[in-house]
């Protein structure tokens, strides 16, 4: 999950405990309304340092529709940062108003005209808070959306790379049989050069050994069938007839 969304969850739920202590401090009685406060404060520290953070995080978002989505959401969480920011300087300042007039006589001669006054503001201030509350439903709402629109991405982009991954499987396997048919070619390609190679020694061989033995007719080195051995050119003429034509031949022409 990115950065900023860790924020939005984080801010979220931080404006959601600041309303609830803002709701709690309109209904404080004096004697713990500084604590409250106090509290209400701290919390506010958090808020505006979640605030920046989420800013932050913003810029280093580069999906567009994020990018949309989450500056709405800025502004949003600005403007109630703000809000809140002014309701938590009235209570303060309404609390130490009241603290530097709080003696008994003070109160005793105000208290008609303070309590409502009071009264009115405490209400105005519950008012608010109850706002800030639906506003803050609200943007846990839209959060909720974002999430789910987040990881529904998320699982697309997994079910991407599990197509990826397994088709990537796929080519290995293929390339792998491709190299094991390669292979195999390759070593019937060498035995069939193997075998022509050999074979071509052996006639080699043997035509080497029928003319040795034509140059060579006394040899006893070889044993050469006569039945490969090459005929004798004058046994051919002999036996064509075609010597004693030549010969009736030349002695006509010697007689003439």
């Amino acid at each position: 999950m990115a950065e900023i969304a860790y924020y939005d969850g984080d801010l979220s739920d931080a404006l959601e405990k600041l309303d609830q202590i803002m709701a709690k401090l309109a209904k404080a009685p004096p004697g713990v309304r500084s604590e409250v406060l106090a509290e209400a404060e701290k919390k506010l520290k958090e808020v505006i340092d979640l605030k920046k953070g989420f800013s932050l995080a913003l810029r280093q978002v580069t999906d567009r529709e994020e990018i949309k989505t989450y500056r709405e959401k800025n502004d949003v969480y600005a403007a109630r940062v703000e809000e809140l920011t002014r309701e938590v300087k009235w209570a303060k300042s309404e609390t130490e108003r009241n603290g530097l007039f709080g003696d008994a006589k003070a109160k005793a001669s105000t208290a008609p005209t303070g309590n409502a006054d009071m009264l009115n503001k405490a209400q105005e201030l519950q008012t608010k808070t109850e706002s800030s509350l639906k506003n803050t439903q609200k943007m846990i709402e839209s959060s909720k959306e974002v999430a789910l629109a987040t990881g529904e991405t998320l699982r697309e982009q997994r079910n991407q790379l599990n197509a990826i991954t397994e088709e990537v499987m796929r080519m290995d396997d293929g390339i792998t049989r491709a190299n094991k048919l390669m292979r195999t070619f390759t070593r019937r390609m060498a035995t069939d050069r193997l075998i022509l190679f050999f074979t071509f020694l052996v006639f080699a061989g043997i035509l080497g050994i029928i003319i040795y033995s034509k140059v060579n007719p006394n040899q006893n080195t070889f044993y050469v069938p006569d039945q490969v051995k090459p005929p004798d050119p004058n046994a051919i003429a002999n036996a064509t007839g075609i010597s004693n034509f030549l010969n009736n031949t030349l002695n006509s022409i010697s007689r003439d």
